[in-house]
């Protein structure tokens, strides 16, 4: 499209006619178009080194300096062809530069189709692509560009962190190198604050801090380390107070009282400087004794000299001009102060006095910004500070000029009643003092001005107008009622008398007495001047005034030139070579034209002014001036004016865009044309509809009645429309595309299934139901902490569980409230904190741990978004009266502009805004209530001006913010909206501060976040822990490799460690390779104590250590990335614990163990030992050095006992000639034998039955055979039970006994019936009795009560029945049941002692009930003192341990009550009350029976439990 507006070279410039001429109209080179922008591609430039960069803004500005050039032609008419040349270049040069900004942007807020993109990557000719796919190419390249830029940046970015923080630190070092031998070093409190670390290395001892009366509290309690000795406070309670950011803090919690006043308020001793050094004694006078009682004037402020110009050095001008308040302000202004002021100042600075000598404070801001704008009007006064006497507050001046600003009908002086702002007020002052105010409205409203009048009238300094003295005519006194005044009687800042003093031009001064430049130095004389010019020799009079330099004589004469015209020149100018300008008539020679020339023109070169008047054949007339020289048959002109033809091949008849000489293009003027598809499109008049993509939305309907959502030129497809459908099952809604099916298996719903136990499922519907119920119920069983929870379903759904049962215990809900090590109390529940043993972290705690306690320092959270700014690019920020400079990352050149906001609100009101800034949106008017209430206290202020907080939408009032702003802080953080406490980081006003306070932010983040080397060679490092522990080096250690929380564990610690993360970098910070570090070193510790122990661990074992190992990984699993120091105690302790655990499963793996483990001592050790090891409690160090006490004490014991070894153990079975089955332990682990040929011949026989070949033959088995050979093998195991339960003295008589049952057994083929199965039973329950009876027998003789006749009698009948050879029954059996509990009761409850000898011993010992006690074998014993068992012992009858510890009995000792009728204690039942055995006849697999032949070649399977 542009090669149609364009010729093919348009002409750059048009000075001289012969520009508008092209020579190179033929080209040579090879030109591609674009067909739809008809850019000009030359190829042999391109394909070099193929560079496009477009800059939108230099194209705008481009087009819009043609656009401003365009318009300055159109408005200067000529008819010069060059200028009309110029413009239609222009005009063109615009339509491409428009055209192609258009294009760029359509095509830049295309998205990039990634897959286009990568089918054209492949393509090899990249000029065969359409306009389309260029773009899709492109938009590729750049993609890869920026990832690539992207990548680059960041490890830039990391070097640049990483050299940063070498830098501040080298910088730090630098710094306490200097400080470290110095003397003394100042800084302020926000210094103070921010390198508390160089304080804490510096050491200071004396701390001073100046103007502490002006500074809070907390400010300088920051400032001390612990090592200061000394604080030294020095200010002025009498001035202002420290200021608070919100005046609830100062009215409800007195945060403007300073430490300095409140430690005098509190009496405490302080030093008082009643010397001055500051003020002339008459300034001093004003203060004292109205508000200071006492204050001494140093020598040094008695020889002050007087002000120059006015008569008096202190002086009051009263006045009663009435105050004005300021527009959409709360503040006042007072106009006849400020002009008053300002020409005082005028004055003083006129008598020699430098603008840093004098200062202009004011009451009220109003006033301040009215006398900045008025001093705009001096040029003299710029450089005079003006300020309110609030920010003036610890300095001072020589001259300082006050305006009080108040005067009003009623007498309201508002914040000047406050002693503290008057004390600084006028203390300010150095040598003069000049206070403009109302003193009638002042005396009227306070107490203290009256004190202050009466000073100034003792030294006559109050009056209604100030004296003015002029220092070179002393005598001359005028009197200023006005700011006037002043200008008229001491224009010059003398008086009006005439300076009359000689100058060395030798003039007399004509000007008003001037003080300044009294030598008239550089002073320009207006006088004529009397000289004449050194070159002149018609010696004419110097035409210029005094000051200024004669030169070159310029006085004009007449002259007559060589050509004979008479002329006027200046005196200096050589009239012989002077080209003469007379216009003289003449007739051009080329074209006998007759025309006007400049006399010195040549003839021959002097173009005819005259228009061409050919036509061209073109029909169009020559714009050109006459030009019969140069091409006069117009063979290469190019006309220029538009071209009359219609476009080639238009049948709508267009005319023609382009230039007459121009070739007509193809029509492209867009017109409607409709296609095949029925929409109408604005195509271009030349194009064939056939060729046009329709773009349309489809008008079709599909056949689910859904309009079609596709394109019009791509076909229709399925159903696109998201509908909601319901599955047929579960009911549930689901939104899919129409054309979809409903699938279950992608149902979200909630699970609508029952399950078993009657709960509905709570997993979701597209998911298998977990066949365990997570339902809490309410748990039957009080759990081993105490609490009573709610568990699982699932848990109680067979058998109640365990109340020690660790994932029972981790539902407790009871909440912890433990005091943790960083103070606080404990927010976990008791299953959380796993009963107290490791503590979850407190929200609030910031204590990480001893390490990140020295780097860690309290940083607010940023909501700081950083603009990447171009290197180049210009921050825009100003406004009409001022403007930055800098780049937009720099800090901004310019000051926030104070002038108010010019704007007009839609409400018709102006805006309570500054210049420049965003116009706030609420109207000093229309929300009068909403902008006066008062926040800072400025708010009701006339003159208040308002500040937009663009990041929390808030409107503050400017004075009070800015004081809220420069306000130090006790930490580094971001600035905050004073209401809502939101970041400011938009608000431009503010954007110098921002910008220092992010620097000192990321400062702080480079020290909490860490050496990114230091971090790297961490990770490393715990890369390389990690390779060490990988799941597949462990294979050989079952426990680890079975470990599922293991695997899970690793693999999250190893993505942690990783640099890249889910396709994303994964930056680690000092805390966080600090708590990894932990975890890794969690888990070293747990894998070191399983390789240490699993080679010697039996199954069961194995099995409590894996439980163990299990829980202490799921326990760590579910703490967050970091780990606080409390959670790491935690830890340690209970790897302690699973040490202990791991030394214990060793042990119980030993075979001495095995072999001893009922040995009492053995067994009571490891009591206690489980108890402690196995308990809920938290682990402690005690804990730990008890268990570490009982393992080295088992494993003591365990060594004396000894062993028998393989070889030993071989030999005595050898000399003793049993098999397998005749040997058994007693309680205490001895080992005996019983030789029972019987049994030994029923088990052969059961063995040789059960082989597999029996006789060289296949022993087939049928289900009847297993059934028998199973109950066969039940008998055997009960038989063996019952004699492993007996005592060692009863054996023999048992094993007479046993071969009755033996012999029944081994009599019987391999099948029994029902009858033989329940007739043996009864035999198996008759000798269990017979069992029972003997170890009451063996009772009976022990306690030597055989004589006993109820006993005797018992026993008897018992025997009987169990000695009868008549068949045994259930009723026999209850009664030989009922006879042993009686017997029992007998032997276990007599004192085989009679009443009047118990009487007699109780009477003796003299001891109250509940102390008497028996052994575990009946034993009578007493303890005495408080009757608490305080230690053991050993009974004098049988040996057993007796007594307890700690008050506890031992379990195995009861209360003897039957002694003294106490009962404390609960009397344990000892009767027998075994239940009886029973076997079935019922089928059983052959697998089972297997199991059960199995038991029977294991030497153990008959040894006692």
């Amino acid at each position: 499209m542009l090669d149609r507006l364009l010729p093919p070279n348009p002409v750059e410039e048009a000075t001289e006619e012969e520009n508008i001429y092209n020579s190179d109209m033929e080209q040579d080179e090879e030109v591609i178009f674009d067909d739809d922008i008809g850019l000009d591609i030359d190829v042999t430039s391109i394909l070099p080194q193929v560079k496009l960069v477009v800059d939108f803004s230099e194209m705008r500005e481009e087009a819009k300096r043609m656009k401003q050039e365009i318009d300055e032609l159109e408005d200067t008419f000529s008819n010069d062809a060059a200028l009309y040349n110029r413009r239609w270049v222009l005009e063109a040069k615009l339509a491409e530069s428009n055209l192609l900004l258009e294009y760029f942007s359509a095509r830049l807020k295309d998205q990039l189709d990634v897959f286009s993109a990568q089918r054209l990557v492949n393509r090899k000719n990249l000029w065969n692509l359409t306009p389309h796919e260029r773009w899709t190419l492109y938009k590729h390249w750049v993609s890869n560009l920026k990832q690539t830029l992207q990548e680059e940046s960041t490890k830039l970015e990391q070097v640049f962190r990483t050299e940063a923080r070498i830098l501040n630190e080298a910088k730090l070092l630098d710094d306490l190198e200097v400080m470290k031998d110095v003397t003394v070093i100042g800084m302020t409190t926000t210094g103070a604050a921010r390198l508390q670390p160089l304080l804490q290395a510096l050491k200071c001892k004396l701390v001073i801090v100046e103007e502490a009366a002006e500074v809070m509290e907390s400010h300088i309690i920051v400032s001390l380390t612990k090592y200061c000795q000394h604080l030294i406070l020095i200010g002025d309670h009498q001035q202002l107070r420290p200021t608070t950011a919100d005046f609830t803090l100062a009215r409800k919690y007195y945060f403007d009282i300073s430490l300095f006043e409140r430690m005098l308020k509190n009496g405490m001793h302080c030093e008082l400087l009643k010397v001055q050094h500051r003020m002339r004694p008459e300034i001093a006078k004003l203060i004292v004794p109205t508000i200071y009682p006492e204050l001494f004037n140093h020598k040094s402020v008695l020889g002050f000299d007087n002000i120059m110009g006015i008569s008096k050095n202190v002086f009051f001008m009263t006045h009663n001009h009435y105050e004005e308040k300021v527009e959409d302000s709360a503040s006042h202004k007072n106009i006849y102060e400020a002009d008053y002021v300002l020409a005082l100042c005028r004055h003083l600075l006129m008598q020699g006095y430098s603008p840093d000598k004098i200062t202009i404070l004011t009451t009220y801001s109003g006033q301040m910004f009215h006398l900045r704008t008025e001093r705009k009007k001096h040029n003299l006064l710029k450089d005079v500070q003006i300020t309110v006497v609030d920010n003036f507050q610890g300095e001072e001046n020589d001259i300082i000029l006050l305006s009080l600003v108040r005067s009003n009908k009623e007498a309201n002086i508002g914040f000047l009643k406050i002693e503290n702002r008057v004390c600084v007020a006028l203390s300010r002052a150095k040598k003069g003092f000049y206070i403009i105010g109302n003193m009638d409205n002042l005396t009227q409203s306070s107490a203290v001005w009256p004190k202050i009048k009466a000073s100034l009238e003792s030294q006559g300094a109050v009056g209604p107008c100030l004296t003015l003295r002029c220092q070179v005519h002393p005598e001359q006194r005028n009197y200023a009622y006005s700011a006037a005044d002043f200008s008229r009687h001491a224009p010059e800042g003398g008086c009006l008398k005439p300076c009359n003093v000689l100058m060395l031009c030798g003039h007399v001064c004509q000007s008003v007495c001037h003080v300044q430049n009294r030598e008239h130095l550089n002073y320009k004389c207006q006088q004529p001047c009397f000289r004449y010019p050194p070159d002149c020799k018609l010696e004419h009079m110097c035409p210029k005034r005094c000051f200024e330099n004669c030169g070159e004589c310029v006085v004009k004469v007449e002259r007559k030139l060589p050509c004979d015209h008479l002329v006027h020149l200046p005196c200096h100018v050589d009239y012989e070579i002077y080209k003469c300008h007379v216009n003289v008539a003449v007739t051009l020679p080329h074209c006998e034209h007759p025309a006007e020339k400049p006399c010195y023109r040549d003839l021959a070169t002097f173009p005819c002014p005259q228009p061409c008047e050919d036509r061209l054949p073109c029909g169009h007339s020559c714009e050109l001036k006459c030009h019969v020289l140069k091409d006069p048959d117009h063979l290469l002109y190019k006309c220029s004016k538009p071209c009359t033809k219609f476009n080639a091949g238009c049948i709508k008849q267009h005319p023609c865009a382009k230039r007459c000489h121009e070739a007509c293009a193809s029509c492209a003027v867009p017109v409607k044309k409709k296609l095949a598809c029925g929409h109408t499109h604005k195509v271009e008049c030349s194009k064939d509809p056939a060729e046009v993509i329709c773009k349309r939305d489809c008008k079709k309907t599909l056949p689910c009645n859904h309009k079609c959502k596709l394109p019009c030129h791509k076909p229709c497809g399925d159903c696109q429309e998201r509908v909601v459908k319901e599955l047929p099952e579960c009911k549930h809604q689901q939104t899919m595309r129409c054309c979809d099916s409903p699938d279950p298996a992608k149902c979200r719903g909630r699970c609508v299934r029952k399950l078993p136990c009657g709960h509905q499922c709570t997993g979701i519907c597209n998911q298998r139901c977990d066949d365990l119920c997570k339902v809490l119920v309410a748990c039957g069983v009080r759990l081993a902490c105490g609490h009573v929870v709610q568990a699982p379903c699932h848990m109680q759904a067979s058998a109640p569980p365990s109340p020690s049962s660790e994932e029972l215990l981790s539902y407790c809900r009871q909440p912890c409230g433990t005091l943790l090590k960083c103070e606080h109390t404990c927010k976990g529940t008791c299953g959380e904190c796993m009963q107290g043993r490791i503590h979850l972290r407190h929200p609030m705690c910031r204590d990480m741990s001893a390490m990140q306690q020295e780097v860690y320092l309290q940083v607010q959270a940023l909501s700081v978004q950083r603009s990447v700014e171009s290197p180049a690019h210009r921050a825009r920020w100003g406004c009409v009266h001022t403007s930055c400079t800098k780049l937009c990352h720099e800090p901004c050149d310019r000051e926030a502009c104070i002038e108010p906001c010019k704007m007009i609100l839609r409400c018709g009101h102006p805006c309570i805004g500054f210049c420049g800034d965003p116009c706030p949106p609420l109207c000093r008017v229309c929300d009068e209530d909403e902008v006066t209430a008062i926040f800072f206290g400025f708010e009701d202020e006339e003159n208040a001006r308002f500040v937009y907080l663009e990041d929390c939408k808030h409107t503050v009032e400017s004075q009070g913010l800015e004081t809220w702003l420069e306000k130090t802080e006790s930490e580094i953080s971001m600035k905050l909206c004073p209401f809502c406490k939101t970041s400011i980081t938009k608000t431009q006003r503010y954007t110098n501060l921002i910008k220092a306070i992010y620097q000192d932010v990321c400062k702080v983040k480079a020290k909490v976040f860490g050496n990114l080397k230091d971090i790297a060679a961490s990770r490393g490092h715990l890369q390389q822990q990690l390779a060490n522990l990988r799941p597949e080096l462990l294979v050989r250690y079952g426990i680890i490799t079975g470990s599922q929380e293991y695997k899970e564990y690793y693999k999250k610690l190893s993505a942690n460690v990783k640099n890249v993360l889910e396709n994303r970098r994964n930056p680690l910070s000092l805390i966080d390779t600090h708590s990894l570090g932990v975890k890794v070193d969690i888990l070293t510790e747990l894998v070191n104590e399983i390789k240490k122990a699993s080679s010697t661990l039996a199954m069961e074992q194995q099995g409590i250590l894996k439980t163990r190992f299990d829980l202490v990984l799921k326990s760590v699993n579910k703490r967050l990335n970091k780990i606080t120091a409390q959670e790491v105690e935690d830890y340690n302790l209970e790897l302690q614990r699973f040490q202990r655990i791991a030394q214990l499963c060793v042990l119980e793996s030993s075979q001495p163990f095995k072999m001893n483990h009922n040995f009492i001592r053995v067994k009571n050790i490891h009591y206690n030992i489980c108890e402690i090891v196995f308990s809920i409690k938290k682990f402690s160090i005690k804990s730990d050095e008890d268990l570490k006490i009982e393992l080295d004490n088992l494993s003591k014991i365990l060594k004396v006992v000894g062993v028998v070894t393989v070889e030993e153990r071989k030999v005595i079975a050898e000399v003793m000639k049993l098999g397998k089955g005749h040997w058994y332990k007693c309680p205490n682990g001895h080992v005996y034998s019983i030789d029972c040929p019987m049994y030994l011949e029923v088990y052969n026989k059961l063995t040789e039955d059960l082989q597999p070949v029996r006789k060289s033959r296949r022993n087939i088995l049928s289900i009847v055979d297993t059934s028998s050979f199973k109950i066969q093998i039940d008998i055997l195991t009960e038989l063996v039970e019952e004699v492993k339960k007996a005592n060692p003295n009863i054996i023999s008589k048992l094993n007479s006994r046993l071969q009755v049952p033996l012999t029944a057994v081994g009599k019987r083929q391999g099948k029994m019936t029902n009858q033989e199965v329940e007739d043996i039973n009864l035999e198996l329950l008759r000798f269990q009795r017979l069992s029972q009876l003997l170890t009451l027998d063996d009772m009976i003789i022990v306690k030597g009560r055989s004589n006993d006749s109820s006993i005797k009698n018992s026993y008897i009948s018992a025997q009987k029945i169990l000695y009868s050879v008549r068949k045994y029954s259930r009723d026999q059996d209850d009664d030989v049941k009922t006879l042993l509990e009686n017997l029992n009761k007998s032997l276990k409850g007599g004192l085989n002692i009679s009443e009047k000898e118990r009487s007699e011993i109780l009477s003796a010992i003299g001891v109250t009930p509940g102390h008497w006690f028996k052994c575990p074998n009946g034993h009578i014993y007493v303890i005495t003192e408080c009757g608490g068992a305080m230690e053991r012992g050993t009974c004098n009858e049988c040996g057993e341990t007796i007594g307890g510890q700690q008050h506890m009995l031992l379990e195995t000792n009861q209360l003897a009550s039957e002694m003294d009728g106490a009962r404390g204690y609960r009397v344990g039942n000892t009767a027998l009350d075994t239940s009886r055995t029973t076997v079935t006849s019922h089928n059983c697999p052959v697998s089972s029976l297997q199991s059960v032949d199995a038991r029977l070649d294991d030497m153990t399977a008959i040894t006692s439990l």
